[in-house]
């Protein structure tokens, strides 16, 4: 797991308000590189202002945001639409704790 969030994003790019919103952590790819990418992240602010969201609330955001994670092309030329977005958790998000480890295999 990267020690230090990803504050580089789409180059030419000069508003993200997704990249501000959440913390970015790549363990493969980047905003940078177009393709397939690994990443942590976890936003940095509630959906709602003043009301700590629950743990799957965070995840629903994060998955709303990290469309972007894995570009295949340009988003200069090309819009990032979440046309169709599921969500198939193997358990219920538990607690707001640091990164976890990730397998040299993953």
């Amino acid at each position: 797991m990267p020690e230090v969030e990803t504050t580089e994003f789409f180059p030419g790019v000069t508003r993200f308000s997704d990249g501000r919103a959440i913390e970015w952590r790549f363990v493969r790819g980047s905003f940078v590189d177009a393709g397939p990418a690994l990443v942590w992240g976890r936003p940095r602010m509630p959906l709602v202002a003043g009301d700590e969201p629950a743990e799957l609330e965070a995840l629903l955001v994060l998955l709303d945001s990290a469309n972007g994670a894995s570009a295949e092309r340009d988003i200069r030329t090309h819009a990032l639409v979440v046309v169709d977005l599921g969500l198939n958790p193997h358990r219920h998000p538990v607690g707001r704790v640091a990164p976890p480890a990730i397998a040299d295999d993953q």
